[in-house]
């Protein structure tokens, strides 16, 4: 037999035997379709088909904005911050007991030196005020004492150092404090704690203390007393009306205050 004529045959052997039969093609095509079958069968009924949902074609991923944070901060001193005689209840008749500006330096020697320019570093602290009221009267359901420290930070970040230097917002250094309430509603942050001891007379002598953030300023408010004297709201009062005079300044990019 001629060569060219058994090469030809070979091939059409080969030819015949690698095509799909027709139920291979069959399921092949099936197969493809598949994933345009839908899920739920169409039930055939001679009743009115109920309408059906019109797909709602689902919107592509999108990224929401967050709006930029405010990270103004005040620019004053902090001693013309503070609460003055005229914005106390009259029936307490207060004066000003003391006044003490708290500059960096006057710590640094006062103090462990080498600690506090650590914390002055850390924290961004500027400049401290402290004013201390007592009371001229004993008629009135006021504290014995009232104090206001306010201090002025550099950045935002500067008040929520230094209470985590503290340990937290009812550790005194020498005083135990409870937490009564961690979120006042005064400023960022705001917190009420208590302190209680037996006075000689018998009576409990109570000291009620609430720290602040606000922006780039930590605001301290003390209001010690008999127990049965005054209560927590009208400290409360007192620090609400303290944060309304300091949120009432301007606000600034930097702080270029320096005492």
């Amino acid at each position: 037999m001629n060569v060219r004529v058994i090469l030809m045959l070979l091939v059409l052997i080969i030819l015949t035997s690698c095509s799909p039969s027709g139920s291979q093609t069959t399921n092949i095509v099936a197969n493809s379709e598949v994933a345009h079958i839908p899920l739920t069968p169409t039930v055939i009924s001679s009743n009115t088909p109920s309408p059906t949902d019109t797909p709602v074609p689902t919107p592509p991923n999108t990224v929401t904005p967050h709006p930029t944070p405010d990270e103004r901060v005040i620019d004053a001193d902090p001693g013309s911050m503070l609460l003055a005689l005229d914005d106390l209840p009259e029936d307490g008749q207060f004066y000003i007991f003391d006044m003490i500006n708290y500059r960096n330096i006057n710590l640094i020697k006062a103090r462990n030196g080498e600690e506090w320019k650590k914390h002055i570093e850390r924290t961004g602290r500027i400049d401290g005020w402290i004013v201390v009221f007592d009371r001229g009267t004993r008629d009135a359901r006021v504290p014995i004492t009232l104090s206001i420290r306010v201090v002025l930070y550099k950045t935002n970040l500067g008040p929520r150092y230094s209470l985590d230097e503290r340990g937290g917002p009812c550790i005194h250094s020498y005083y135990e404090y409870t937490l009564i309430d961690d979120e006042l509603g005064i400023g960022d942050r705001s917190f009420l704690c208590l302190s209680k001891v037996e006075h000689p007379s018998g009576k409990d002598y109570i000291d009620y203390w609430i720290p602040i953030l606000y922006r780039n300023v930590f605001v301290d408010l003390h209001a010690g007393g008999f127990e049965d004297t005054f209560d927590a709201d009208w400290l409360i009062d007192i620090a609400s009306l303290q944060i309304e005079k300091i949120s009432s300044l301007p606000l600034s990019e930097v702080v270029t205050f320096q005492p």
